[in-house]
């Protein structure tokens, strides 16, 4: 018998860098992109075969992530090979959909239902790719455990998430910068910053933050009100980015504001920027358009993906 999990892809709404660093709500939605892996007991110690990695019956511990899922839930002594298949991209070019975390979500399940138990909670899903990647704040496991749209909060260890709706009058695409960009690399260049300058960083992460809890609590809203704290979020990004030298404000990303212009369209990235993916959100879909279009003309690739996919889904097969 073999098992086959899958999980989404995740794009952040809000809460980018203060999820991590002061303990802020995250909004992330699951996406419609997903990664699987099949996990079959038996053969000689633990394999990995992953064609998008170029990976053939190689040892687990070429990937540090499902090492550290075998050493966390495989029973001693087992042995067996997982095969990865994924639609979130590898390499330099990926967009920043959350591979780690779908890819630990997924193999988890797969390993535990392979020998008999079940999907480990989130909790011990988040200590398991802290481990294998060295650190992060876990929404983006929540949102690729549960599927969905979902609210994220960590504080003192302990994590709360649950759904939410996609707001209403929230019109959304996804343009892709080309580049990937390490999320723990962007949070290093943090813990950086805050030691080099303490007083100009926290300003910008209080900011942050109060931007990210405005967003939470005009979830319900939607619509321009909605669009507009989002717009103030984005801005009290930019001001971290300048605080901090991210990197976010970056020529690919300064060309994407120039075409939106004053329209009713803004940008929101998706994530720890500078690279990755970013949102193009409007109030509908027919003020969205006119972006996508001036965008594209400009070379600027759309992602083809939709919100709100479904989380972690497990099939045994015989």
């Amino acid at each position: 018998m073999s098992v086959v999990a899958s999980a989404p892809g995740k794009l952040m709404l809000a809460g980018e860098y203060v999820v991590v660093a002061a303990g802020a709500p995250a909004i992330a939605t699951a996406v419609d992109l997903r990664l699987s892996v099949r996990c079959e007991s038996g053969g000689q110690g633990w394999r990995v075969n992953s064609p998008g990695l170029g990976l053939a019956e190689a040892p687990v511990a070429e990937v540090p992530l499902l090492e550290a899922v075998v050493e966390r839930f495989a029973p001693a002594g087992t042995s067996g090979a997982l095969s990865v298949e994924s639609a979130l991209g590898v390499g330099p070019e990926k967009p920043g959909l959350g591979s780690s975390a779908a890819l630990v979500v997924a193999a988890s399940a797969a390993v535990m239902r392979e020998f008999g138990g079940s999907t480990p909670p989130l909790e011990e899903l988040i200590a398991c790719h802290r481990a294998g990647q060295g650190g992060g704040s876990g929404y983006d496991v929540a949102t690729s455990l549960l599927g969905g749209v979902c609210l994220f909060q960590s504080r003192g260890g302990d994590f709360s998430a649950r759904a939410v709706q996609w707001p209403d009058g929230l019109a959304a695409r996804v343009v892709h910068f080309g580049a990937g960009v390490s999320s723990a690399g962007q949070l290093h260049k943090l813990r950086s910053a805050m030691e080099r300058d303490p007083e100009a960083v926290g300003i910008a992460l209080d900011q942050q933050c109060a931007a990210a809890v405005a967003v939470e609590a005009g979830l319900k809203s939607g619509g321009p009100e909605l669009l507009s704290l989002l717009a103030h979020h984005e801005r009290t990004l930019i001001g971290l980015d300048r605080a901090a030298r991210l990197g976010i404000e970056s020529p690919a990303y300064r060309g994407v504001v120039e075409r939106l212009g004053s329209g009713p369209a803004i940008l929101r990235t998706a994530g720890a920027g500078a690279g990755d993916s970013a949102w193009i959100l409007a109030p509908s879909d027919q003020q969205l358009e006119p972006a996508l279009a001036s965008l594209t003309e400009a070379g600027y690739g759309l992602l083809d993906l939709r919100v709100g996919g479904p989380g972690l889904e497990i099939e045994e097969e015989r």
